[in-house]
């Protein structure tokens, strides 16, 4: 499982200011289905609200992947915000997270989940990455920044 196969470059936000989780999370969706890869995104966004309830997706170091399994998709995709101020996603930390990746799966996905769940934290929580993105001067500065550190 790579990075390259799952994200959605057109869905690559950089977000300065925002900081309501509920809003990020319904622009990455919109995004998401502006490129073909949600199929009804009222459902896909009120999924997301659902599991981020059950448990928040703040990993600590700034990273949050908040994700989930949805009839609302048919495969596997991710959407990247950059938010520089950070946004409460109820950290393990406690701290706000600056590296945000929606990540979307069918509801009968495999174990590509879980993988790419994995793949993303490993990627985000490195120091280096994270320098380099929030350095970025645009959005096609931070796809080639994520793509470049897909081993």
């Amino acid at each position: 499982m790579r990075i390259q196969d799952i994200l959605v470059p057109e869905a690559t936000l950089r977000k300065p200011g925002v900081r309501a989780r509920e809003v990020l999370l319904r622009e990455l969706v919109d995004r998401l289905a502006k490129a073909g890869r949600v199929l009804d995104r009222d459902r896909v966004y009120d999924d997301l609200l659902i599991r981020e309830s059950e448990q928040g997706t703040g990993l600590g170091h700034g990273v949050a992947i908040p994700h989930c399994r949805s009839e609302g998709v048919d495969e596997l995709s991710a959407a990247f915000a950059l938010c520089p101020e950070g946004v409460a996603f109820e950290s393990v930390d406690g701290k706000p997270c600056r590296f945000v990746v929606v990540l979307l799966s069918p509801l009968k996905a495999d174990m590509s989940h879980v993988q790419a769940l994995a793949r993303v934290a490993r990627l985000l929580r490195r120091d280096e990455v994270q320098q380099e993105l929030l350095a970025a001067a645009s959005v096609d500065d931070l796809n080639r920044i994520l793509l470049s550190h897909d081993e």
